[in-house]
This record gives structure tokens, C-alpha cells and sequence, in this order.
């Protein structure tokens, strides 16, 4: 005959696990006879059961405590916990009910008698995220989608930001632009000395005088001069 456990088939430990995570499970006894439980588990070093056996009387309820050992590192997360739990549960009779609990259990499960009569109920462990970590996890994606649409509007506004860039651009060509004429201008007089001192050798060969070859090295030096400007 079999008792009443609050958890059915799973035994929840919250992260972290670098402490110690405590869970708990109410056994009921339905019938109107004694029931005697006994808690066993494949880790008995890493778990702490209070208590681990007991009577419970009829129609009453017990709260076992089950504590897991804080570990030194925290598992992965995606690890998977091996541990479990078997719970054994049998209805006693007044012979059984004078003994003491450990010697009780001791008859029952060496003796045909009554162990054939005993009810198992197995409990697997899982280890599951702390409610803040599962918290953050469900807001990150909406945070993100909320900050979305603040880089859309950056974006839009960056062809404001360099329009100004353009504008310099030009007022530093012009720069450069007044240079390249003072340099042709510069070129344009060499060119005229050069025409003088043409005139001057021109003028110790023939005889003819220098100043009107000056004269006209000067009109043509104006002329190249105002061509220049425009």
C-alpha cells in the first residue's frame, strides 16, 4: 500500500550549488494503519536526509528535509545530475511497532514476511537555474529588441553629422588653387627677364635699341598678366 509524497517523480535543487540548496518532501500516511518509510539514495555523501526513517501514524503527515552538500565548483549548466532518491514504505503490525525504527527496518527487509509488502517510490534529482538568472535570460531579448530602434534614429542622423566635412573639403582646395597661380605668375616673369636679357645681347649684335624690345616685353607681360587674373 502506498503513501503520499508531494513530489512526484523529480527533487529540484536551485543553482548555485557552491552552497548548500535544501529541499523538502511532506510524506502522508492515508491509511489507518502505522506506516514506516525509509529514505535511500545513490549519493549518500553528497545528501543530508532528516529523517531518514520514521512511523508515520494514520491519517498524519511528515516533513522530510533534504539537504544537498555544497559543492566546490559550480557544474555546467548543461550537466545532467545522476542522483536519485528511492523511498520504501510498508503498513506494520504491533510486533513491528514495539521495535525501534533501525531494528524494524532490519526484519522487514530480511524477512519474507513483510518484504513483500514494502512499496517503492523512486525520485530523480535535476538541477535547475536560480529564478533571477532565468529572470535575466527572459528580459535580455526584449532589452535588446527596445534598443533597436535607438540605432535605427542614430544611424538616420549620420549623413547630418558630415555634410560639414564636404563644405571643408572645398575651402581646402582653395588654398591650393591660389597657389598654382602664383606659381604660373612667377613662371610668366622668368619668362619676361629671360625676353631683357634676349633684348640686351640683341642690341650689342645689331645696334638697334633695347628699350623698345623692353617696351614691348612689357605690353606683352601685361597682357599675359591680366589673362592670368581672369
Amino acid at each position: 500500500m502506498s503513501i503520499n509524497l508531494s513530489l512526484k517523480d523529480l527533487i529540484e535543487f536551485e543553482r548555485p550549488l557552491t552552497r548548500v540548496v535544501k529541499q523538502s518532501i511532506t510524506i502522508e500516511n492515508p491509511h489507518d494503519k502505522p506506516v514506516a518509510f525509509k529514505v535511500k539514495t545513490t549519493a549518500p555523501k553528497l545528501y543530508c536526509v532528516r529523517p531518514n526513517s520514521d512511523v508515520i501514524r494514520p491519517k498524519d503527515t511528515i516533513e522530510v528535509q533534504i539537504m544537498l552538500q555544497a559543492q566546490r565548483e559550480e557544474p555546467p549548466l548543461d550537466v545532467k545530475c545522476r542522483d536519485k532518491f528511492l523511498i520504501l514504505s510498508t503498513l506494520i503490525d504491533q510486533d513491528l511497532e514495539k521495535m525501534g525504527v533501525t531494528e524494524m527496518w532490519n526484519q522487514v527487509e530480511s524477512n519474507d514476511k513483510y518484504k513483500k509488502h514494502i512499496h517503492q517510490h523512486k525520485l530523480r534529482c535535476v538541477y535547475i537555474e536560480s529564478k533571477e538568472a532565468e529572470a535575466a535570460t527572459t528580459t535580455a531579448p526584449a532589452a535588446a529588441a527596445a534598443a533597436a530602434p535607438v540605432t535605427h534614429h542614430l544611424t538616420s542622423l549620420t549623413p547630418a553629422t558630415t555634410a560639414p566635412a564636404t563644405a571643408d573639403t572645398n575651402a581646402a582646395d582653395k588654398p591650393h588653387n591660389d597657389q598654382e597661380d602664383v606659381i604660373e605668375k612667377m613662371k610668366a616673369m622668368e619668362r619676361e627677364l629671360n625676353k631683357y636679357k634676349k633684348a640686351e645681347k640683341l642690341e650689342l649684335k645689331t645696334g638697334f635699341p633695347s628699350g623698345i624690345y623692353i617696351l614691348i616685353s612689357l605690353m606683352i607681360a601685361a597682357i599675359a598678366y591680366f589673362v592670368t587674373r581672369k
